[in-house]
């Protein structure tokens, strides 16, 4: 009791008739099995890697790894594993292109460009400003024949009338200082 067991190296240890084995060459310690490999801990599983890389494959081929650079986490996809994602505390970057169902965010959303492939809509009508009073946009570039819908019905239209100017709809006027 509280003795170690010492194997020499190339020497295994093997369980039952499925192939289960633990073996060591004297530099790396492998555990295969022919079936699923549970680890069933009653407190915490920890991974201590001093090479700082968890190296994920499947049949041999890598896949991915986790990565510990400055005391931050990096996920690696692929097998020469380029990086996907840093989480740095509670902030992650991602290096690629996102694919994604519906993002919901509390805090800004913010992008170098952010390309609208059918419709950039606020969550109600009425229920978003476009810039604020502090916060202006530049310019407004619209396509030829664009219109610019006015109201909850839409019932006035200013139409670009390509290479002539705008067209204002119906009956509809334009006010200048009142109502008079």
């Amino acid at each position: 009791s509280g003795a170690d067991v010492n194997l020499s190296a190339n020497i295994g240890l093997t369980f039952g008739d499925d192939g289960e084995k633990i073996e060591g060459d004297g530099t790396d310690l492998t555990i295969s099995t022919s079936n699923d490999v549970t680890v069933d801990a009653a407190a915490d599983i920890i991974l201590d890697a001093g090479g700082a890389d968890v190296t994920l494959k499947d049949d041999g081929t890598t896949f991915g790894s986790l990565t510990q650079s400055g005391g931050e986490l990096l996920i690696k996809s692929g097998s020469t594993p380029t990086t996907a994602a840093t989480f740095s505390g509670a902030n992650v970057t991602l290096a690629g292109t996102v694919g994604s169902g519906a993002i919901t965010s509390t805090g800004t959303v913010q992008g170098t460009t952010i390309t609208a492939t059918t419709a950039f809509v606020p969550d109600a009508s009425d229920g978003a400003a476009l810039g604020t009073s502090a916060l202006e946009f530049s310019d407004l570039f619209l396509a030829d024949e664009a219109v610019i819908n006015f109201g909850d019905d839409q019932e006035v239209t200013l139409t670009h009338v390509q290479d002539a100017g705008l067209l204002l709809n119906s009956d509809n006027y334009l006010t200048f200082r009142d109502s008079a």
